[in-house]
């Protein structure tokens, strides 16, 4: 009977100070935000990051890509090539 009330005593104990232990580390985080440094957000105000500098440098990959959509493209493509090979012919029996 006096190891069980030891054993209820001991988790009573155990409990309280993982209570406590998780009160005074939601303090110690809410200090850290409330008075922390702040010097990293306004480095990355300041300039262009790293990740802009290469989205500017990178060449569009599809810029050179043909046209593939069916619906833009031309019915006919030899609609602007001379097709008839007799256009320039002259008929001899005229």
């Amino acid at each position: 009977m006096k190891l069980k009330m030891l054993n209820n005593k001991v988790l009573t104990e155990i409990a309280v100070s993982l209570i406590v232990l998780a009160l005074v580390g939601v303090g110690i985080y809410f200090l850290v935000q409330k008075f922390g440094n702040n010097e990293q957000e306004e480095i990355l105000q300041d300039g262009d990051s790293l990740g802009e500098e290469l989205f500017n440098k990178v060449k569009n990959p599809t810029e050179d890509l043909p046209q593939t959509n069916p619906l833009e493209t031309e019915a006919n493509p030899f609609e602007k090539e001379d097709t008839n090979p007799f256009s320039s012919y002259t008929n001899p029996f005229e």
